[in-house]
């Protein structure tokens, strides 16, 4: 007999870790985009834009290390441990 509640909090939670985790990315890539416009602006010596090209870039790393460290936890969880 198929477990059809199982079934359908399996494909949620599927689903919904996929958003977060596809948002997140989205987030990053956002923020990457931010500071890369912002990279003129601090070239020419403009201090309060070389802070937020910071702050962006460091957003953007923050985020991609998220959606890293998420996608090899979800790789541990799928490979059988040898014991």
């Amino acid at each position: 007999m198929i477990n059809w509640n199982g079934l359908v909090q399996v494909a949620a939670a599927a689903i919904g870790f996929t958003l977060v985790i596809v948002s997140i990315f989205s987030l990053g890539l956002r923020f990457s985009s931010n500071a890369q416009a912002l990279s003129k602006s601090a070239s020419k010596g403009n201090g309060k834009a070389l802070e937020r090209e910071a702050l962006n870039r460091v957003a953007a790393y923050f985020m991609f290390a998220i959606t890293i460290a998420v996608l090899i936890y979800g790789i541990y969880l799928v490979i059988p441990h040898a014991k």
